[in-house]
């Protein structure tokens, strides 16, 4: 006959343990498991998030370095720098992007039979699949990043806008990639379901910045949509946790780990899960900081699809950096 008990850090001290029905073992285990996939989501988005922000510190370190010297040569190696490191800031963001939509895909699987809303799995993924068909930055983004894992560096050239005033209300670098490489590709027709949206402007010089921040917009209101769907699940795991955490508080005060178990009778056996107390605050706090800002760097900028500094008024520098796709 199976045992099923508890155990704090104190009572390891003393080889004791504390037993209890089967029921709140596989409750309180049930609770935490999906708990910790549900700190697992925002701890893939903020990674998600973090590789985001620093394209974007990137980029504008990018320009501010290149206007720091009036040397074309110089401008040029430094450029020509940057744009390499643009391509690799560029991986990581859409690789951190492909592991999350993985998990919103595939490995929630566990928390979508086992949810309280009975049409969560539905919903998101009609959801998600409505963001794509309806965001041609989302569909490029997506095409660019199997091209980027598979065939190498997309971003050829910078182009830098030295404003003649201050204010100006534009990004002022644009990131470019040959649109006509990407059309050549043979997942373009499939991919790109809204590609006349691109053509009209008969630009080659496709602005990544532009429809990497379209398309980040659109990962943000998924998950947004998805913390949603998933409330009172979260809410009742958390109740879960808490009320049990709060009974054996009352007899067994000041432990911040508590290992629940399942063992046979000669103890030879057993299986369980270690609850941190210290998750429940630290699932609050990266919500809390899982907040898509446009405040930082040059993200309080309007940008645009192309490269198309026609109208701003100020120097155009143009720095390339040949490649071969």
């Amino acid at each position: 006959m199976d045992i099923y008990g508890y155990q704090t850090e104190c009572d390891r001290l003393f080889s004791k343990y504390e037993k209890i029905e089967k029921s709140e073992y596989e409750d309180i285990k049930f609770a935490y498991e999906n708990f910790l996939k549900f700190i697992w989501f925002e701890e893939k988005f903020r990674v998600l998030l973090d590789n985001f922000y620093e394209f974007e510190k990137d980029l504008q370190d990018l320009y501010n370095q290149c206007l720091d010297h009036s040397q074309r040569e110089k401008q040029i190696d430094i450029g020509q720098h940057g744009i390499n490191l643009l391509n690799r800031r560029l991986l990581n963001f859409t690789s951190s992007a492909k592991l999350y939509i993985d998990e919103l895909d595939y490995d929630s699987n566990g928390i979508f039979k086992n949810s309280k809303n009975s049409t969560l799995e539905a919903s998101i993924k009609k959801f998600k699949s409505e963001k794509y068909d309806n965001n041609v930055s989302y569909q490029l983004m997506e095409m660019l990043r199997n091209i980027l894992q598979h065939k190498g560096l997309l971003i050829r050239s910078i182009t830098l806008i030295k404003p003649f005033f201050e204010g100006i209300i534009i990004t002022p670098i644009f990131a470019n990639i040959r649109y006509s490489d990407l059309k050549k590709n043979s997942n373009f027709t499939n991919k790109i379901k809204n590609s006349s949206q691109l053509d009209q402007y008969q630009n080659d010089d496709l602005n990544v910045v532009f429809h990497l921040r379209e398309y980040v917009k659109d990962l943000y209101t998924i998950h947004e949509y998805y913390r949603s769907l998933i409330a009172e699940d979260i809410k009742f795991r958390l109740q879960t946790i808490e009320s049990t955490l709060n009974k054996i508080q009352e007899i067994k005060p000041n432990f911040m780990e508590i290992a629940f178990f399942r063992t046979n009778e000669n103890l030879s056996e057993h299986e369980g899960i270690l609850v941190d107390k210290s998750y429940i605050e630290k699932y609050k706090l990266i919500k809390s900081k899982n907040i898509l800002s446009f405040e930082e760097y040059f993200l309080n900028k309007n940008t645009r699809p192309f490269r198309m500094p026609q109208g701003i008024p100020g120097e155009i520098i143009d720095i390339v950096f040949n490649m071969i796709y």
